[in-house]
């Protein structure tokens, strides 16, 4: 009885000192298990803003870039004096911009060679240098090119994108400039994580800061997003805000998890520092608890039954333990994630059936699909089953770099994905890891930008910039083809005695009235643009020299019977008809064009003119390497 007695002694005490030690390691594994998951979500937190911050300057500076293309900024900073007319559209331009984009309170800037500010949306005042106070502007001019800048101005903390305004001659006419601010990302990190930010500009810039509110200073700094919380304010003021600014890492504070990240300038001077605050008992720590609890139980299950367990069994237990912390991992990525083994999915996270919701479990989609490319619409620059003879995962794994996005139907909308996998190695099974992150927002708002920046504002047809393009595209198609391709440049008769005589607003109408006459004689696969004033460029496709002719005719027709009930006087136009040749560019062509149009304006006005070298020729220039 004695041996057995002192056995179970042993146990005992063997027990109690591995309950204690098993306490002490679970009070140390909480805090930093309870760390790492705060940091996971720091990490994430600071690729939200990576990206915010990214996705902002990015769309700012492709909008600065097609603003550089519009006739109006071009003529206001040739003649900054002689241009109230264009200002005003330029401010209406500027309006419908902050309306239809998510920038909030856009600014727009025009500054021509001298360095000199002709234009801003937000004030009347132009007319002062720049050079001196704005290093970056005197190197655009000497080196012109787009260029991203974040810096403090008299007004706030901002974004300043900037691109060079070339003529048609590739002279240099000066800089667009357009500031935006940064409340608009704070409020998306809001919006996108629940994460407040109060954004704090250097105390170093107290002094430049003039223009702004004096009480919305937090001690020496400005706090420059106008959607920092008041009890965020309040909070800090009764902190030690210098140590906090100077703190490395979180800081945990009246319940928020507090993180400082700097905002620094092209040079690494400190801009600003932006603070979030993400509420500590809004923080999922089940994970983090739930596998120490499991950790700490399951080891001193394995030291006392050790003569009871094979190595097997331990091995599957803590195998089945981190599948499912790996499970829940997963599942907190708001992304869809799931795992494929090549051929078959084997597993996902919850937002997977979240999206493909008819289905419960991977074998209900497998019984539908064999694959997520199945749902992929089919469409031209967008992911299908196979690329180029390439299976789609080859394909994407072969280009890591490189933008990879699909669409994909559900409910009647249109969903677009970007696709990214990483291969991993569980055991010695190969397996892939496909994230879909959802982009549907980010890539409809593209769309609705670019509509924005080729569509003429006045007539409804595309713009000069819309009318390079596919000039560009039309003329490389027929090359490639060696199919017949004619342009048509038309002018308004007498337009200037149209805006002297009834002014500018009927002026107007007479443009649209034109364009909408033009646009209904076309054929679909014609393409009308506003080339700039009351000039219009007609693209039409596969149109030889002699239907060219005819179509202009048709045209010119149609707009001389406007009625007076529609325009106030009697309208005509004239026409210069170009077929391309086989060593034209677009700007010979389009300069051929015009001469044709001259010479119909000096022969009399309201007729249609083809240019000397299409009049003699009958079909495209022979391909000199042609047999």
């Amino acid at each position: 009885m004695k041996k057995p007695l002192k056995l179970y002694l042993v146990l005992l005490l063997a027990l109690i000192a591995i309950l204690t030690v098993a306490a002490v390691v679970y009070g140390v594994a909480k805090h930093q298990l309870y760390d790492k998951e705060i940091l996971n979500h720091q990490k994430q937190l600071h690729e939200n803003m990576q990206s915010l911050l990214t996705d902002q300057q990015n769309n700012a500076i492709t909008l600065a870039l097609s603003l550089t293309e519009n006739p109006l900024i071009q003529e206001v900073l040739i003649n900054p004096d002689d241009s109230a007319e264009n200002r005003k559209k330029i401010a209406t331009l500027v309006k419908r911009i902050n309306q239809q984009s998510d920038f909030e309170n856009l600014w727009l800037q025009l500054i021509n060679l001298k360095g000199d500010s002709v234009y801003r949306s937000w004030t009347e005042k132009t007319g002062d240098n720049l050079l001196k106070i704005r290093p970056e502007i005197q190197d655009m001019l000497l080196d012109p090119k787009p260029k991203k800048v974040m810096s403090v101005g008299k007004f706030a903390l901002s974004f300043k994108s900037m691109s060079p305004v070339f003529d048609e001659q590739f002279k240099l006419l000066g800089v667009v400039e357009l500031i935006t601010q940064f409340t608009p990302m704070t409020k998306e990190l809001f919006f996108e994580t629940g994460v407040s930010s109060v954004l704090l500009v250097d105390k170093s810039y107290k002094k430049q800061l003039t223009r702004v509110d004096q009480n919305s200073f937090l001690n020496e700094y400005f706090v420059a997003n106008t959607d920092a919380p008041s009890k965020l304010i309040s909070l800090l003021r009764n902190q030690d805000l210098q140590g906090l600014l100077n703190s490395k890492g979180y800081v945990e504070l009246n319940g928020y998890v507090v993180r400082k990240w700097v905002l620094n300038d092209e040079n690494g001077r400190v801009l600003a520092y932006w603070l979030t605050f993400m509420q500590k008992n809004k923080m999922s720590f089940e994970n983090a608890s739930w596998v120490l609890q499991k950790y700490i139980f399951i080891n001193i299950a394995a030291i006392l039954l050790l003569l009871l367990l094979t190595l097997q069994f331990i091995n599957n237990r803590q195998a089945n333990t981190e599948k499912r912390y790996f499970r829940q991992i997963i599942d907190s990525v708001s992304d869809i994630v799931y795992i494929t083994n090549y051929k078959k999915i084997v597993d996902s996270n919850s937002h997977f059936f979240e999206f493909y919701d008819e289905f419960e479990d991977i074998e209900a989609f497998l019984s539908k699909y064999t694959c997520v490319c199945d749902t992929f619409v089919k469409e031209d620059g967008f992911l299908q089953r196979t690329i180029n003879g390439e299976y789609w995962i080859d394909y994407i794994l072969k280009r890591p770099y490189d933008s990879h996005k699909a669409k994909i139907l559900r409910h009647g909308k249109t969903h677009i994905f970007q696709f990214k996998i990483k291969p991993m190695q569980v055991g010695t099974q190969r397996l892939f890891n496909v994230l879909m992150q959802d982009i549907t927002r980010v890539e409809e708002f593209k769309e609705r930008l670019q509509k924005l920046t080729v569509t003429d504002e006045l007539t409804g047809v595309g713009n000069r910039l819309a009318c390079n393009e596919s000039l560009h595209h039309e003329i490389e198609r027929a090359h490639r083809y060696k199919t017949h391709f004619s342009i048509i440049m038309l002018d308004v008769d007498h337009f200037k005695l149209v805006n002297d005589n009834f002014g500018h607003d009927v002026g107007d109408v007479v443009l649209k009235e034109v364009a909408s006459v033009i646009f209904k004689t076309l054929r679909d696969i014609d393409k009308v643009c506003r080339y700039g004033g009351e000039e219009f460029l007609v693209l039409l496709p596969e149109t030889d020299k002699h239907s060219a002719v005819t179509i202009a005719e048709r045209i010119r027709l149609a707009v001389s019977e406007l009625s007076t009930s529609e325009v106030p006087t009697h309208i005509t136009i004239s026409l210069g008809v170009a077929n391309l040749t086989n060593w034209d560019t677009e700007q010979t062509f389009v300069k051929r064009a015009d001469q044709a149009l001259y010479r119909a304006k000096d022969l009399g006005r309201n007729r249609v003119e083809v240019d000397e070298l299409t009049a003699v020729s009958e079909q495209p220039v022979p391909d000199d390497n042609a047999h």
